[in-house]
């Protein structure tokens, strides 16, 4: 007969812990990688954003087509459906649309509200915007938020939270 006793090996007990520890660590590494990803997603969006209100800017600045530019950002109201529109014109509403774009359907306007519009109007020949105007982004999902400024000496940015 042989004697069990000395032989090496794992209880069921450390067998537990040491699975309840790596569920742990992958629930945190995934976590981790979704909030990632939704900045980065916000990133791009905001990115996208800040090119189109600077192409707005420098067609009213070269005064492209005799007109006033601007862009529209929509927030219809229900999720993903967010919009952001180039014109023409001295105001939207009796202005050109040249161009629409859609937000991911991940991300949405936070600024404006859901259910609002703002439009961010540039002058002719100087390309400068007639206000300051802060644009929000949001992760639909969470994990991330972006801010983008205009501000009246033509300066446009954005910040990541």
């Amino acid at each position: 007969m042989e004697n069990d006793e000395g032989k090496a090996g794992f209880s069921l007990a450390e067998l537990l812990v040491t699975i309840t520890i790596m569920a742990i660590l992958a629930a945190v590494g995934f976590s981790s990688y979704a909030s990632f990803k939704n900045k980065k997603s916000v990133e791009a969006e905001a990115s996208k954003v800040v090119a189109t209100v600077r192409e707005a800017m420098e067609k009213a600045k070269s005064q492209a087509d005799g007109s006033g530019w601007g862009v529209h950002i929509a927030n219809p109201a229900g999720a993903g459906n967010d919009f952001y529109e180039i014109w023409k014109g001295d105001l939207y509403a009796s202005g050109t649309v040249t161009s629409r774009l859609n937000l991911d359907s991940t991300n949405g306007f936070t600024d404006p509200a859901d259910g609002a519009t703002k439009d961010v109007t540039f002058a002719r020949a100087t390309g400068l915007p007639a206000a300051s105007t802060t644009i929000v982004i949001q992760s639909l999902s969470g994990g991330g938020t972006g801010t983008i400024n205009i501000d009246t000496s033509g300066r446009v940015d954005y910040t990541l939270n």
